[in-house]
């Protein structure tokens, strides 16, 4: 059973690969099935994973995998703040004055266009579906921060991570070249933005890996001298990375503290297990065939009996029996 059934009123979840659903719809569709109303689509057939859709029950619209789709469910309401889909806070929501038809944020246009958004959060501009309105917006504490705070570079990756070219070499980009990622404008959801040569320019995300941090830092909130690092902080390449981060959060926070702390050493003690008996700390060593000649003086079994047993001790019980010095 899908997750939508015919009848339900769905908008394109642009978290997928995919082309615009709605210039598409306008492109192809509209001259014989008409306009859409607020940019959602209406499910006429359902086939497992697969749906049709169209501007009104019964029409005749494409079918697409049904994984393309969410509900049309967003709620705006007046006097707050929303996220659109590239990430940026807008708001306070008020009604443009209009005939109420769409709302508006005071004061504030984007990319030169008018703030204008439809019941459903679509931005008033087709082309420009990157301003979607997709949630509301919910300020995290300044501490939480560090957890996963930079701006979505694309395809996985974030902002200031250092990526390598894996495939797909260019003339300027053979293969092994280094990239740092950076801030986000377009494109669809697999591509990743970098900068290169003093300009910003996008590849497949599935063209590049993340490099391993080789002198990895974190950035913390500093309160009475103390660091407050989140419960699972980002770790940053490395500590002009950090560095950067950390000057953006007190930028964005005014009057808190922001520390990089930077691993420079790591200390491990290698644990030292003893067995209970001989036999036993010989198997563990990989001594199986000593390890079967001390059991078999101990119990008198016969050496198939025994190699099973020291087999079995390997393979299941070794773990329970070793005692930690």
């Amino acid at each position: 059973m899908g997750k939508f059934k015919i009848g339900d009123r769905v908008v394109q979840d642009f978290t997928k690969d995919c082309c615009n659903l709605v210039d598409h719809w306008n492109d192809y569709w509209k001259r014989t099935e008409g306009t859409l109303f607020d940019d959602e689509f209406v499910i006429t057939r359902v086939d497992r994973s697969y749906v049709t859709y169209s501007n009104r029950v019964g029409g005749s619209g494409p079918s697409i995998g049904e994984s393309y789709f969410k509900p049309a469910s967003l709620k705006i309401e007046a006097g707050k703040f929303y996220k659109t889909r590239d990430g940026q806070k807008v708001g306070p929501l008020v009604r443009n004055g209009h005939g109420d038809t769409f709302w508006k944020a005071t004061d504030l246009t984007l990319d030169g266009y008018g703030s204008f958004w439809c019941e459903n959060g679509r931005f008033y501009s087709y082309r420009e579906f990157r301003h979607d309105l997709i949630a509301e917006w919910v300020d995290e504490p300044a501490v939480a921060a560090g957890n996963d705070n930079r701006a979505d570079a694309g395809g996985g990756f974030k902002v200031g991570d250092r990526l390598r070219l894996i495939a797909s070499p260019l003339p300027n980009m053979p293969l092994g070249t280094e990239v740092i990622a950076a801030a986000r404008t377009g494109g669809v959801p697999s591509s990743v933005h970098f900068e290169q040569d003093g300009r910003t320019t996008w590849r497949p995300a599935s063209y590049f890996e993340l490099v391993t941090p080789t002198n990895p830092a974190i950035v913390a909130l500093i309160e009475n001298g103390q660091p407050r690092p989140s419960v699972k902080p980002y770790v940053h390449v490395d500590e002009a990375s950090a560095s950067k981060e950390a000057a953006r959060l007190a930028g964005e926070h005014k009057g808190q503290s922001f520390g990089v702390y930077v691993l420079t050493q790591t200390v491990k003690e290698d644990v030292i297990y003893t067995y209970k008996h001989e036999w036993q700390r010989l198997a563990a060593n990989g001594e199986k065939i000593s390890a079967i000649k001390a059991l078999r003086e101990i119990t008198g079994l016969g050496l198939k009996a025994t190699k099973d047993a020291v087999e079995n001790w390997i393979a299941n019980d070794q773990q329970y029996s070793r005692i930690a010095a």
